[in-house]
């Protein structure tokens, strides 16, 4: 499978989520990060929920990998920013990467 074809597949794996894809194009035809722009493009309804299922698709990974790793320990809480309230960047684009990892590897 080309490498087009694994990001088209993703990208519809999050569509049907109900979440912004990861990685999804800019205005500028450049693919970025930053779901905050693209979500204050949105619908004040939809971007709600689309961060609510996000946050539920989250969290499920969340319990899943704490429940069945507890070899990763603490460096993967830390790295995930479990337990916080209020994470920094990079934890949130490590739960960015999880979930857009699980929708891949979900829809093979």
């Amino acid at each position: 499978m080309t490498d087009q074809l694994r990001k088209i597949r993703k990208q519809i794996a999050a569509l049907n989520a109900g979440i912004v894809p990861f990685g999804s194009w800019g205005e500028e035809g450049v693919p970025h990060h930053d779901f905050t722009r693209i979500l204050a493009a949105m619908d004040p309804d939809e971007a709600r929920r689309s961060r609510r299922k996000f946050r539920k698709l989250w969290r499920k990974i969340a319990k899943e990998s704490e429940a069945s790793s507890k070899s990763l320990g603490r460096r993967a809480s830390r790295d995930m920013g479990l337990h916080k309230v209020t994470p920094n960047r990079q934890e949130k684009n490590t739960r960015k990467l999880l979930v857009d990892f699980r929708l891949a590897s979900e829809n093979k």
